[in-house]
């Protein structure tokens, strides 16, 4: 049994049930409702890398907003934005003075630039300096994913950034060894590193998707506690690996492919907080739902 509040619900039916799922959901005509649509805008796979990291960075709040800063953002940078960052003077610091979201105020969106434009410079693209600290044979991508974030960090130092900036910039950069889910660090290695689907990009060939975390966001973590994919309360990484060592069961290579679609339930409003017959009637889950079992 997988475990679950609904003893009913077996390992058969909860696999056929999140098959329905991606195959409704995990679909190009739902990009719109994400920011990874604004991503598939770019045909060059620098650019679109590019693209996507700034894009998973700002993954939180209401799509609408986000997808209005982001858009603000890129089109500073050009058609071009990863050729813009290997040319970019650190000098010119009043290109993004009009950018700003939620409370991450334009310096910390100037640093985020300036850090990423560094790393292009050294490194000449996102997925050079991920591997630096990579090792083929490892379970999971945390501790890499630690050291890449590191990195960033250390340009900020190296680049005498403003420090006034620096709650923003630990907020778009959060510390994968502490507690925090890193829901946007894990949804942009899932943008890059899973296959080419009409969602996915495909553009990172050398990483395992089975090494992959499910990039926990609330909408997430309440379905999956819903349909038993986890007993964990607290939104945290410890959620995270949980819920995808339950998805390796149904899926040992690829346990993540199922995030784009569950999210879709929570963002699309198809899954409400509490049991809505009119809507959850219609839900392709309801059968393994705790919340459908409730009178």
């Amino acid at each position: 049994m997988i475990l679950s509040k609904n003893k009913n619900i077996n390992q058969e039916l909860l696999e056929e049930k999140l098959e329905t799922v991606f195959q409704k959901y995990n679909r190009s005509s739902f990009i719109d409702s994400d920011p990874i649509g604004i991503v598939h805008e770019y045909k060059d796979t620098k650019d679109q890398e590019l693209a996507a990291f700034i894009s998973s960075t700002f993954a939180f709040g209401n799509v609408t907003y986000i997808r209005r800063v982001l858009k603000k953002i890129l089109k500073l940078l050009g058609k071009h934005p990863a050729e813009a960052l290997l040319n970019m003077s650190y000098r010119d610091k009043k290109l993004f003075k009009n950018c700003n979201y939620r409370w991450i105020n334009s310096e910390a969106i100037q640093s985020l630039i300036f850090i990423l434009s560094s790393i292009y410079k050294k490194y000449g693209s996102l997925e050079n300096c991920f591997l630096k600290e990579y090792e083929e044979e490892t379970e999971t991508l945390r501790d890499p994913l630690i050291h890449f974030r590191n990195k960033l960090m250390n340009e900020s130092r190296n680049l005498n950034l403003n420090v006034k900036t620096s709650k923003g910039l630990h907020y778009l950069l959060p510390d994968p060894s502490k507690s925090s889910a890193c829901k946007r660090f894990n949804l942009f290695l899932r943008w890059v590193i899973r296959p080419s689907d009409g969602v996915d990009l495909g553009l990172w060939r050398s990483i395992k998707t089975k090494q992959l975390t499910i990039p926990l966001d609330t909408h997430i973590a309440k379905i999956c506690f819903q349909i038993g994919l986890t007993k964990r309360k607290a939104i945290n990484y410890m959620m995270a690996e949980d819920i995808t060592n339950s998805l390796r069961k149904i899926d040992p290579i690829d346990p993540i492919r199922f995030d784009f679609a569950i999210s879709r339930l929570g963002i699309l409003r198809h899954c409400p907080k509490k049991k809505v017959i009119r809507i959850c009637c219609e839900c392709p889950i309801k059968e393994i739902c705790v919340n459908w079992e409730r009178n």
